[in-house]
């Protein structure tokens, strides 16, 4: 109301203080902001992922080594009402990527689905993939199983359902979830959790500087997008 009122006050004094010289034209400004509902990510031990002490005697000398892999729990929790949102995955170790480690795993993969383990003494050191659970039922949006969708575009369009599979390796795209198994469209949710696998690589041995402890650096952003 108090709002109201002071909008029309200033009004009338215009229009008093212009009397024969008023404008033929006047502008008016409608002003604000739409703000979507605050939401929380968090992933378990803080996101931190540890690969315990790794013996130089399991390197194999000439080949890459699988050192295995690890599940880390994710919840988004919008409190204060749904939300339309997907998640984005930035490596912040992109050029420390060993070219063609990824394939370790599947060897139709692209580097460009490989995240950065760092350098050390001027040697890159190896790789780690992030997949997101789908299958299990493990994916529950406001407690009810929820569908995987991906988009290579960054403005949220162009969404696709995955191949079924158990894991949906992330891209450099967005992430998001939905209900319909037929059309791929987000929804907006309050809550949701999942779980990412991570699996980690390292290089060949003959590589690696090994004068000194080699630390694992990957460091790789999570980002909520609000569609």
């Amino acid at each position: 109301m108090k709002n109201t009122m002071l909008l029309c006050t200033m009004l009338a004094a215009l229009t008093t203080s212009m009397g024969a010289h008023a404008a033929d034209t006047a502008e008016l400004q409608v002003k604000g902001s739409v703000r979507p509902s605050a939401c929380t990510l968090t992933l378990s031990a803080d996101g931190v992922v540890d690969m315990g002490r790794i013996p130089t005697s399991r390197l194999d000398l000439i080949r890459s080594t699988y050192l295995g892999s690890k599940l880390v729990p994710l919840n988004i929790s919008c409190p204060t009402g749904a939300a339309k949102l997907a998640l984005k995955f930035q490596d912040n170790r992109t050029s420390s990527v060993v070219a063609g480690l990824i394939r370790t795993i599947d060897n139709g993969l692209p580097d460009s689905q490989a995240f950065g383990l760092g350098t050390f003494d001027g040697k890159k050191i190896g790789i780690y993939t992030l997949e997101i659970v789908e299958g299990f039922q493990v994916t529950k949006a406001d407690g009810t199983t929820a569908k995987l969708y991906s988009s290579t575009s960054s403005n949220g369009t162009g969404w696709y359902a995955g191949q079924g599979s158990d894991y949906h390796m992330v891209t450099r795209g967005l992430e998001s979830w939905g209900t319909s198994q037929i059309s791929p469209e987000p929804v907006a949710v309050r809550s949701l959790s999942s779980k990412l696998l991570v699996r980690v690589i390292i290089d060949e041995l003959r590589n690696l500087s090994t004068k000194n402890d080699i630390p694992l650096d990957g460091s790789a952003t999570l980002e909520m997008v609000y569609l």
